[in-house]
């Protein structure tokens, strides 16, 4: 049998990450959520357990599958990350950014009033540069995150030919930084929330799960102390456990289909939802949270198989294949 300290990925491994991953995006939608109108059981108990706090642990699993890409396959890398995530993230900007065409350049919602950025911000946003030279589309804040994960993305090659050591103390400064609470740009958010996403690459590379033990344990101190939540230090810890565990689930086929489902469905779950948001409570006339949540959730499924399943493989896919041939 296995020891608790060795790691191997299987099929239910990934299905349990995803369903993991679709539950910390539900917590970043009861988080904004609250924007458009005033939680109710079940919405409420699950915005307590604080929206960036699940953000720490979408890059946490992340490290570990993109390591794990990469270490299994390092041809093609890029063009498989860009695949994932840049097809559906385009959309989401544009299809943000154009809300200012439908509802003005002022979004009012029951408890939040949200200012328009202009098209100069989302271009910047479509080149995932917000937070080293612009912010986030305003009317799709959760956007912040995924600049910070390209260039996670970016340095994964580099992270698997340096030492663990040199990790470690990137660790390290990441979690001084964490426990200042200014944000500036220039990437000093990609140093700052580093730390989770580097616990989650060194399990992976190295193997072992006691690192990674270690510094999500420290990551909940700092959830604490820094930013005073009890229950984000609870989304974080399951999120590690879940990370830890994987390997020694073993779940039916059926349910690792499911799953599996909701965790491509996680994505643009994430992507989509706050502009959604906006959307359905300004054209819509949505007051009800449950209405909020299902509406929203079939849309990005529609989204998710509309420009994820059917235009990256009549556009996307082709336009990689063809510029990666150009350059043989």
């Amino acid at each position: 049998m296995p020891s608790f300290t060795s790691i191997h990925f299987s099929g239910s491994s990934w299905a349990l990450l995803g369903l993991m991953r679709f539950l910390l995006a539900l917590i970043v939608f009861s988080t904004h959520l609250q924007w458009a109108t005033d939680l109710r059981f079940p919405f409420l108990q699950i915005n307590e357990l604080h929206g960036q706090s699940a953000v720490f642990g979408f890059f946490l699993i992340s490290g570990v599958s993109v390591a794990h890409s990469y270490e299994k396959r390092p041809t093609g890398y890029y063009a498989r990350r860009f695949l994932r995530i840049y097809p559906l993230y385009i959309v989401a900007v544009v299809f943000a950014q154009s809300l200012v065409l439908l509802v003005g350049s002022q979004a009012v919602l029951a408890n939040w009033e949200i200012p328009a950025t202009g098209w100069k911000t989302a271009v910047a946003n479509m080149l995932m540069l917000q937070g080293f030279a612009a912010t986030s589309v305003t009317y799709n804040l959760p956007l912040w995150s995924l600049s910070l994960e390209a260039f996670y993305y970016l340095l994964t090659p580099l992270l698997f030919r340096v030492h663990s050591s040199v990790i470690l103390c990137s660790v390290a400064c990441s979690m001084v930084l964490f426990c200042f609470p200014q944000n500036f740009l220039l990437g000093y958010g990609a140093l700052k929330y580093a730390w989770p996403w580097l616990a989650g690459f060194l399990l992976a590379k190295n193997k072992s799960k006691t690192w990674t033990a270690c510094l999500c344990a420290l990551g909940c101190v700092l959830i604490y102390f820094s930013q005073n939540q009890t229950w984000g230090c609870v989304t974080f810890a399951a999120t590690a456990a879940a990370v830890l565990t994987a390997s020694h689930v073993h779940l039916p086929r059926p349910v690792q289909t499911a799953f599996n489902y909701l965790g491509e469905i996680s994505y643009p779950f994430y992507l989509f939802h706050a502009p959604l948001l906006i959307l359905c409570y300004m054209k819509l006339g949505v007051r009800d949270a449950s209405v909020f949540f299902i509406l929203i959730l079939l849309s990005t499924a529609a989204l998710d198989w509309l420009f994820d399943k059917k235009l990256k493989s009549l556009l996307w896919e082709p336009l990689v294949k063809k510029i990666i041939g150009m350059h043989r």
